[in-house]
Parts: structure tokens; C-alpha cells; sequence
């Protein structure tokens, strides 16, 4: 984060020392030591007020009010005698605290078996066993408790944001550089998916000690487990992976992906996103609208509406009934940033179909909800950005856009919107390049077609009318019934002076719903260019759009 931006991550890291770790290290009763870079060495005179400090410093981070990239910190706690040489100490204490920070995960806390013991009855349920811990410059081994392991219990139907756990990949050769790819594909589809706010990622240490998905629901307390194997034949590499709901116990995804073994580190990023592209909208896709459950939660409800609401050949009474998924998930919990980035979406009514219409004040508004519930959130920075662009605000879209990619490259949709605001703006080889991106990044996502689209107003804005018809044909070959591409069709045959055919995808256009120029004018979104639109609406009404029902 410093490479990326030295002086916004320094400001944001002295924030966060002086706003929330000092204050917690004084209500326990300790004293910081000294401060090291970005680390913090505190003093405490009891265990539990120790514990009870990191735990609220993780609590607090969890809801801290910033934007951008997540900060993250470990804690490491040991209990030992320590020699004072001025305002510093010393000791094998300090340097076995440093070392289970060191080995603690990302927002966790890694405790002595010395400190679990002195507080395992203050705090239970908190900690899990992390087995012995083999660390740096320490001879002995340490026996260590961590806070990121989940109680030992079976996700009940009502919990919110069901976790997944990536079980450690099976390597089916001795060799170790497939060791290191193994291990290393696991560690970044870790942090890959947890950069998305649908569900709970379990850390590395306690996925660790699960070997098989049957028992990682009663000892890690997860709905999904993600597991996979790596094999190697000369010069190719083989990473087969499949997802697993435990709840229905039945396999959601399976696939397995083949690369040139080159370079292992370009191939592991390579790996990585190619899982994380088809495990994201497989997730999103199996929570059927009608798929039965004893019992459903806010964060459910909002999944089904999501799949509801990602379907391109749905109808205008789908984007309703999505919309009425969200407000029900929000009924349950009005803090559900998931269903508020979705009812954003559902009022910016995003693939234009009739039978119902945008509401742009209300899908900024509902966005800005989310956002102020979580700052971090880049599924809601994306989609205040997704209600920017269709309130024809290109450039506050675009902000929010980047920003949403920087909290969470790996969001697809972030991409394809970045597509849209250049295509809308006519840069065709811009829009050419999200487009690329967030094909590369998800290629099983459902919205895909869409970027036929976006590629294609960007032709119509220069006048390349054969590029935009061209692929307004690409799109009609996946999604037939898509009204977008039917318009866009129509328009750009019609300003080639092919009006029979103009006339024909008009036919095409009409059957899927009531179209009219009026309807036209007041719905969508105008392009950057005031004479490029009128030229689209003229194109439109000439090719036989009626005026009004």
C-alpha cells in the first residue's frame, strides 16, 4: 500500500494509531512502548486487560470509517519477564510477541499458549487452536491460540453472510515448486475473496487444520468450502478446484484450468483470477429466487435478488421483483450494504427494460446508504458509480468507479461500468480495455454481453456504424431477447441507410415490450456527445419507434 500511495497510507495508518490503537491500549490499562514503522510494541500489566485491548482494536477496525484499500493489522500477545533499559524493553517475551504477530493472519489476534491459558475463561469461544508455531529466530516450538477460528457449530439457515473456507490444495507430486504454487494459490484466493462483501472468509491457520470439506462445517462453522489440487506434467500445470455447499451438500462448481508453466508467479496471479472470475458469479447464481429454505436470511434475500437482477433477458417485472428481494432483506436489517448496492441497481433499472423505470435520485441516494454504512464496502463505491453513470454524470462515476477497483480489483462489475463511461464518452480504445479487463478477469459472468454493447456505442459515437451493428449482432448471438442491442441494431442500420432491416429490428425490438420515443427520451442514457444522441434518437424514430403508445 506504501509502493501505491505513500502519503494517503502514512495519514490513514497515524489515524488509525492515534483514533482507535491508543486510546484501546490506555482503557486497558497498558502503555505503548514505542512505535516501529507501522508496528506498535504496548506493555500490559495483565493478560486479560491485553487481550481484551486487541480485541477491541480489531472490533473498532472492522467498523473504522475509511476509504480505500482495507487496513489490516495482527496482534501477537505473549506473557513473560521483560528487562527495562530506558523507555525500552527487552527479553524473549518481546521477541516471541513479535513473532506470533508476525505469524497471526490479517485482522487476527495469535496468543501464547502461556497468555490462552490465563484467559481461556474470560474469553470463550473466542479462540481456536493453532497448533505449535515454528517461528523465525525462535529454537523452541510455540504452542499458539488464534482468534480466527470460528466456534465449533453448524451455520444455522438464518445466518447472515454464510463463511467459506479454502482448504489447503492437495499437490499430487513431490515437486516444490508446485508446493510453493499450491500453497500460493490458497493464500491469494484467500485474499482475493475476501475483498468481497458476500461472505465471510475463513483465515489460512484455521483452514489449515481441515483436510476434508465433511468436517469443516462443525470445526470451522462454514457453508462453503472451496478446495482444489495442483498437478504438473513437464511444462504444464494442472489446478482442478470445486466448490462445495455444505448445507445442501452438493457441489456448486467444479472446474479445472490448464497453463504452460513459465514463470510461477505470473502463473499463480493467473490462477488465481481465473478461480476467483468463475467462482464469484457461480456463487451469485446458485441462490435460486425459488429455491426452497427452512428459513431465510436478510443476506439470502439480497443474494436471490442479485440473481434476479443479473439476468439480461429478464423483464422489467424481474428488475421489481428484485427490487422487492432488497427491501424485504432491509426490512430484516436496514444495514444490509449487499441489498442496498442492489436496490441502487434495481432503480438505475440497468438494462432498460419496460414495465418499469429508472429512478436516478433514488439509486444515488440508496448508494450513498451503503457506502456511509460501509466506507470499505467496494461493491457499494461501485455501485454509486453504476447510478452516477445513468444519471449521466460521467466523471463522479468514473471516481467512484476507481475507487471501488481500489478497494477490490478483482470486482468485475467495476469494470464493466468503466467500459460504459468511456464507450458513452466515444473513447473506443479505452472502452475496448475495461472491456478486455473485465472479460479476462470473470468470463463466466452473466453480464459479459453487455460489453458488446458498451463496445458498440462507442463505435455509434465516431460513426463506425458497421463496428456498432457488428457486435449489437454479438450480443443478440448470446442474449436474443436483449432490448438494448435490438435498439442499437435498429439505429445503426437505419444511419447506414438500410431501413427495411432498420424497420425489421424494430419488429424485433416492439415484441419484447412497448417501446416508444417518448419512453426513449425520458429513460435512457444520453451519450457525452449532445449530436451523437440525437443522431441515436432520430436513427430510432426513423426506423419506426412509434412517438408515443
Amino acid at each position: 500500500m506504501m509502493e501505491k500511495d505513500e502519503a494517503d497510507t502514512l495519514s490513514r495508518l497515524f489515524a488509525l494509531r492515534t483514533q482507535l490503537v491508543e486510546p484501546a491500549v490506555a482503557s486497558g490499562g497498558g502503555k505503548i512502548v514505542k512505535t516501529t514503522g507501522d508496528g506498535v510494541l504496548a506493555e500490559f500489566l495483565s493478560a486479560v486487560r491485553a487481550v481484551e485491548a486487541a480485541l477491541a482494536i480489531q472490533k473498532g477496525l472492522d467498523k473504522w470509517p475509511d476509504i480505500g484499500e482495507p487496513l489490516q493489522l495482527r496482534i501477537g500477545i505473549h506473557i513473560g519477564d521483560v528487562i527495562a533499559r530506558g523507555d525500552d524493553i527487552f527479553g524473549d517475551g518481546v521477541n516471541i510477541a513479535a513473532r506470533l504477530e508476525q505469524a497471526a493472519d490479517p485482522g487476527g489476534v495469535l496468543v501464547s499458549s502461556a497468555v490462552y491459558d490465563q484467559v481461556a475463561s474470560h474469553f470463550p469461544d473466542v479462540f481456536s487452536d493453532a497448533g505449535e508455531q515454528e517461528l523465525k529466530n525462535i529454537s523452541r516450538r510455540i504452542r499458539a491460540w488464534t482468534t480466527s477460528g470460528a466456534s465449533p457449530r453448524l451455520p444455522s439457515p438464518a445466518d447472515e453472510k454464510p463463511s467459506i473456507a479454502v482448504l489447503p490444495f492437495e499437490s499430487l507430486s513431490q515437486d516444490s515448486d508446485q508446493e510453493y504454487l499450491a500453497h500460493g494459490i490458497v493464500e491469494d484466493l484467500i485474499s482475493s475473496l475476501s475483498r468481497f462483501h458476500w461472505f465471510r472468509v475463513t483465515p489460512r491457520v484455521s483452514a489449515l487444520t481441515v483436510h476434508d470439506p465433511e468436517s469443516a462445517g462443525a470445526t470451522l462453522g462454514v457453508r462453503y468450502v472451496l478446495e482444489g489440487t495442483v498437478r504438473r506434467s513437464g511444462s504444464r500445470i494442472r489446478v482442478s478446484a470445486h466448490l462445495v455447499d455444505l448445507g445442501v451438500s452438493t457441489t456448486i462448481w467444479a472446474d479445472r484450468f490448464d497453463r504452460r508453466l513459465e514463470d510461477l508467479f505470473d502463473l499463480q496471479d493467473e490462477m488465481v483470477q481465473a478461480i476467483v472470475g468463475a467462482v464469484v458469479p457461480e456463487f451469485v447464481a446458485s441462490f435460486q429466487p425459488g429455491r426452497p429454505r427452512t428459513s431465510i436470511s436478510s443476506w439470502e434475500l439480497a443474494m436471490r435478488g442479485w440473481n434476479m437482477v443479473t439476468r439480461l433477458d429478464g423483464s422489467g417485472e424481474a428488475v421489481l421483483g428484485a427490487r422487492e428481494m432488497f427491501q424485504e432483506a432491509l426490512a430484516d436489517d436496514e444495514n444490509n450494504t449487499l441489498a442496498l448496492s442492489g436496490l441502487a441497481y434495481s432503480f438505475s433499472n440497468p438494462y432498460y427494460q419496460t414495465g418499469t423505470e429508472r429512478d436516478v435520485r433514488a439509486a444515488v441516494e440508496t448508494a450513498r446508504r451503503a457506502i456511509e454504512t460501509d466506507g470499505r464496502d467496494a461493491f457499494a463505491w461501485c455501485l454509486l458509480g453504476v447510478a452516477r453513470f445513468y444519471a449521466n454524470e460521467f466523471g463522479e462515476a468514473e471516481r467512484c468507479l476507481r475507487r471501488s477497483i481500489a478497494i477490490n480489483r478483482s470486482l468485475s462489475l467495476a469494470h464493466v461500468y468503466m467500459a460504459f463511461v468511456y464507450a458513452f464518452r466515444g473513447a473506443v480504445d479505452e472502452a475496448d480495455k475495461w472491456a478486455e479487463s473485465a472479460t479476462r478477469l470473470s468470463p463466466a459472468d452473466p453480464l459479459l454481453p453487455m460489453l458488446f454493447q458498451a463496445r458498440a456505442m462507442s463505435r455509434f459515437v465516431i460513426e463506425d456504424y458497421q463496428g456498432a451493428v457488428d457486435l449489437s449482432n454479438q450480443t443478440l448471438a448470446v442474449v436474443p431477447d436483449f432490448q438494448s442491442a435490438w435498439r442499437m441494431k435498429a439505429a445503426t442500420l437505419e444511419m447506414m441507410g438500410d431501413h427495411e432491416k432498420a424497420a425489421e429490428a424494430v419488429e424485433h425490438l416492439l415484441a419484447l415490450g412497448p417501446v416508444t420515443m417518448e419512453w426513449a427520451r425520458r429513460e435512457l442514457t444520453p451519450t457525452q456527445d449532445p449530436e451523437a444522441w440525437s443522431l441515436y434518437l432520430d436513427a430510432l424514430s426513423r426506423a419506426g419507434v412509434p412517438e408515443e403508445t
